[in-house]
């Protein structure tokens, strides 16, 4: 009993100072189409023309603190206009007509994350979220505009692979999640502008203004995985003995709640014996 009393402080001691010290299951949530749109805005020598999207695609995130997040870590998103954008912007003396096809805007290297994000009060923001464009724009200039681009060295008709201009920064990506039972819900406001011309990037810009909803399942907790690991190991075992109620040593903590093998809200001899049935040891 001394071993296992004592084990079970180190075990709290443990818990205290690390918390769910392992990372968070990631998981998928998928957009919403009918309640997500994006609005393209095109502005060229200081002229401007809009046009609007339904956006589907995904966003990949892990919660800390699960039901109650604390901090959300994106690990990839992919933003897809559903519809071609097209624009005609008026200029003095001049015409520009565009058009962008199969455009998405995406984390340019899926897996590497962007976070964590500290929740308050349901919100939070993505500061720095790299962004990747993919798609074509193609355009027809004329008059001064297309005089203006040839003295750029540039054609007054071309399709540029939108790819090309390379990783950019999104203005802002701000958020608001909230978590009813296993169901998350995210709500982004994501404002994202690229350079049309990588090489001439103030002769043309585009703007992706995103009201996007996206809805998911939290990951099903292993039972006895504090951290949140995906293995039983040491950490939970010290875990457990923080836990252990002993024989009616009465009602378990929330935080205890993942020890509940049988759900009879206490850590007991059933639930130890279910840990060690499960327990996958050292790493």
């Amino acid at each position: 009993m001394g071993f296992r009393w004592m084990a079970g402080c180190a075990g709290l001691a443990v818990v205290l100072a690390a918390g769910a010290a392992g990372a968070a299951e990631p998981f998928t949530l998928t957009i919403d189409t009918a309640a997500s749109v994006a609005q393209f805005r095109l502005c060229a020598l200081g002229s401007c023309d809009v046009d609007v999207s339904p956006v589907a695609g995904s966003v990949i995130i892990s919660l800390d603190g699960g039901a109650s997040p604390t901090s959300a870590n994106v690990y990839d998103y992919m933003f897809e206009l559903t519809q071609p954008v097209a624009f005609q912007v008026p200029i003095f003396l001049g015409s520009l007509a565009a058009m962008a096809t199969n455009v998405s805007l995406e984390h340019p290297a899926p897996g590497t994350v962007i976070g964590p994000a500290p929740i308050a009060g349901g919100a939070f923001s993505l500061a720095d979220a790299p962004v990747a464009a993919f798609g074509a724009a193609s355009y027809v200039a004329g008059g001064l505009v297309c005089i203006g681009l040839q003295g750029a060295g540039l054609p007054c008709a071309d399709t540029i692979d939108l790819n090309s201009i390379g990783v950019q920064t999104a203005d802002n990506i701000d958020g608001q999640i909230a978590v009813v039972g296993t169901q998350v819900t995210v709500v982004l406001n994501a404002t994202i502008t690229v350079p049309v011309l990588a090489d001439q990037p103030d002769l043309a810009t585009l703007t992706f203004t995103g009201f996007i909803v996206a809805r998911g399942q939290l990951p099903v907790a292993l039972p006895g995985d504090f951290n949140g690991n995906g293995l039983l190991e040491l950490f939970d075992w010290g875990a457990f003995l923080a836990c252990d109620t002993w024989p009616g040593g009465g009602i378990i903590t929330p935080a205890c709640a993942i020890m509940d093998f049988d759900g009879d809200l206490d850590v007991d001899a059933m639930d130890y014996g279910a840990f060690q049935l499960a327990f996958t040891g050292v790493p």
